[in-house]
């Protein structure tokens, strides 16, 4: 198999393999597009195989199409093992069915799956039983302290993507410079819950859903994801986001908004 490398640049004609897994691929599209910046490395054989790299902490990507067989796959194990070795602190997403193939393997003993996402698409909203008291809102600079504080809280619990806070910080301010971070406000003006939307052509992908831990079980992340649903689909966007496939709670909630499962992937390292 002959394989292209490209070096600290970006590959958006790639993105035209990843059209029937843009759900649980769309962060991956977002790199190859260069949204995030220049990609350290991506290797390729421009038809079934696509392997790439920003920095860290972030872990890498791999993406094969749902029928790869194994051969294909121990091949796309042989390329992780050259370009990311596990053994030195790399991470790698990948469909579920790759890992399970990668972990079977004598040399993935010791690996072990951090957590699997089930990624949503949503193509006609449902309002929830209940919303709650407030609204949402587009936010602006004024709110980048406590949006940085709330994301290094929610990467500290979750352990996704573990950042320092100046990491977070500049990746609120983007969000905020694009106009697409939005908090849900109670009716005295205080900001309870927040989310994010990445735009990925006609795909809107939410994501940083988070509560502080005083104001939970109250339905105001699911007000806010409902709303800006609403706004995304009048806007010819279709939304998708992830959901931690043992996170039943979430999974159940976004499902009574009609979101349904279209991929999942998960995370293989050390």
């Amino acid at each position: 198999m002959e394989l292209t490398r490209y070096e600290n640049t970006f590959a958006p004609h790639l993105c035209a393999l990843l059209d029937g897994d843009r759900y649980a691929f769309a962060v991956m599209g977002n790199i190859l597009s260069g949204d995030f910046g220049p990609v350290s490395r991506i290797v390729t054989d421009g038809a079934r195989l696509i392997l790439c790299y920003t920095c860290p902490p972030f872990p890498g990507w791999i993406w094969l199409p749902e029928d790869a067989e194994e051969a294909e796959m121990a091949h796309a194990w042989a390329l992780i093992q050259r370009e990311l070795p596990m053994e030195e602190g790399y991470r790698v997403n990948m469909r579920p069915a790759l890992a399970a193939y990668i972990l079977s393997r004598p040399e993935g003993a010791e690996l072990r799956t951090d957590m699997q996402l089930d990624a949503y698409g949503c193509e006609g909203i449902l309002s929830p039983e209940k919303v709650a008291s407030g609204d949402y809102f587009a936010v602006g600079m004024e709110a980048l302290d406590g949006a940085s504080d709330w994301l290094y809280a929610m990467k500290q619990e979750t352990g996704l993507d573990p950042m320092p806070l100046e990491g977070c910080r500049e990746e609120m301010q983007g969000f905020i410079a694009r106009k697409r971070l939005f908090v849900w406000k109670k009716p005295d003006g205080e900001a309870v819950a927040m989310c994010a939307v990445t735009q990925n052509g006609e795909l809107g992908y939410i994501g940083h859903v988070y509560t502080p831990k005083a104001h939970r079980r109250q339905g105001y992340a699911i007000s806010l994801v409902y709303h800006v649903t609403r706004a995304m689909l009048a806007q010819g966007m279709q939304p998708a986001l992830c959901v931690v496939s043992t996170n039943r709670a979430a999974a159940a909630c976004y499902a009574r908004l009609g979101d349904r499962i279209r991929g999942s992937f998960c995370t293989v390292g050390k």
